[in-house]
């Protein structure tokens, strides 16, 4: 794979659900879109059910389903952060336990 080129930096993001679809409601960032190919990495925090054991690790094996927390948050941020969810030749994801959240980190690929 080319040279990476630095993460591009998002100031701010706010997610709200509309209409049954995550949507970015309000962002602020350093410059345009990305236009080329991107990687992506998804950090996605949830609630610990009180169900779920204090001192055992516990994996978040529950809904909603990892595949589509990342298509939500793809959907959301196309022509916003990125041109095209075409664009995305990378994408790695990981869904676990804290305080809710989510983590987007997009890297320009240089070609």
């Amino acid at each position: 794979m080319g040279a990476v080129a630095p993460a591009h930096v998002v100031l701010a993001v706010v997610f709200q659900v509309r209409e049954g679809r995550l949507q970015v409601l309000l962002w602020q960032r350093a410059r345009e879109p990305f236009a080329g190919p991107v990687s992506i990495h998804l950090e996605f925090l949830l609630p610990k059910p009180k169900s779920a054991p204090k001192r055992r690790r516990t994996y978040a094996t529950k809904r909603p389903d990892l595949d589509k927390l990342a298509r939500a948050i793809l959907d959301s941020v196309t022509h916003i952060l990125i041109e095209d969810d075409a664009q995305v030749v990378e994408i790695t994801a990981t869904k676990d336990y804290g305080q809710p959240g989510v983590r987007v980190t997009i890297t320009e690929i240089a070609p």
